[in-house]
C-alpha cells in the first residue's frame, strides 16, 4: 500500500472528506444518493462549526482517515462555514426522505444533550468526529489520528475529554483507548429502523 501521510484538513478537502463521511457512517444505507450526499455535508460541516483541531489521513491523494476535535480554545468558526450547513440542511427538507433525515439530526442533536447532562462533568475537550474509511480499517489509521487529537490536548494542558459515540458505531474501540462509559440514552431512530444505544464516553489525558 502507498505510504499514509498525515496533514491538517483545508478547504480543498471538503468534497473529499465529505466522501469519507459518507463511507465510513453508510449514509447511502439508509438514504439515496442524492440524500446520502447531503447527509455527508450536513455532518461534515457540524463537525467544523465547533472545531479547533483536525487532521486527515491521506492515500494517493484520497483521504482515508479523519479527526476533528475542539480544546478549551474558541472554535475556528466561519460564517461561510455555517451558511454552507444551513444550505445543505435546507436542501434536505424538498423529499419526504430528506425530511426524515433531518429530523433524525435533530434527534442526535437532543440525544447529545441528554448524554452530557446525563455525565453532569465539566470536560476541557471534545473528539467531535474520528472516521476511517471502511477500506482502510486495518491499517491503524484510527489509532494514530486518536493519538494526534492527544497529543493536541496535552499541548493545550487539557486533563479531560468526552465523545459522542452509538452502538450502530465501532464503540469498543474507546474502549480499547481506556476511555470510560459515563452515558447512556436508549431511543428508537426511525431512520435506521432500530433502536439505539447512545453512549458518551469520556477519557483522562496524561501528561
Amino acid at each position: 500500500m502507498p505510504p499514509i501521510q498525515y496533514r491538517s484538513l483545508n478547504k480543498k478537502d471538503y468534497s473529499k472528506v465529505a466522501d469519507l463521511l459518507r463511507a465510513a457512517f453508510q449514509y447511502d444505507k439508509v438514504a439515496g444518493k442524492w440524500n446520502a450526499h447531503r447527509m455527508s455535508y450536513v455532518f461534515m460541516y457540524a463537525c467544523l462549526a465547533e472545531h479547533t483541531y483536525t487532521q486527515v489521513a491521506e492515500v494517493d491523494g484520497k483521504i482515508v482517515g479523519l479527526v476533528v476535535g475542539k480544546g478549551e480554545d474558541v472554535p475556528l468558526t466561519s460564517t461561510l462555514l455555517n451558511w454552507k450547513l444551513y444550505f445543505h440542511y435546507f436542501l434536505l427538507l424538498f423529499t419526504n426522505e430528506g425530511k426524515e433525515i433531518a429530523l433524525s439530526f435533530r434527534r442526535n442533536s437532543q440525544t447529545d444533550d441528554a448524554l452530557y447532562k446525563q455525565a453532569k462533568e465539566p470536560y476541557n475537550g471534545k473528539l467531535i468526529v474520528l472516521a476511517v474509511h471502511p477500506d482502510y480499517q486495518h491499517e491503524k489509521i484510527g489509532s494514530q489520528l486518536f493519538d494526534f487529537f492527544i497529543d493536541y490536548l496535552k499541548e493545550q494542558e487539557a486533563k479531560t475529554f468526552f465523545l459522542f459515540t452509538d452502538s450502530r458505531l465501532n464503540y469498543s474501540f474507546y474502549e480499547t483507548k481506556q476511555l470510560k462509559r459515563q452515558a447512556v440514552v436508549s431511543r428508537y431512530m426511525p431512520l435506521y429502523k432500530q433502536r439505539v444505544h447512545f453512549f458518551l464516553y469520556s477519557g483522562k489525558v496524561v501528561h
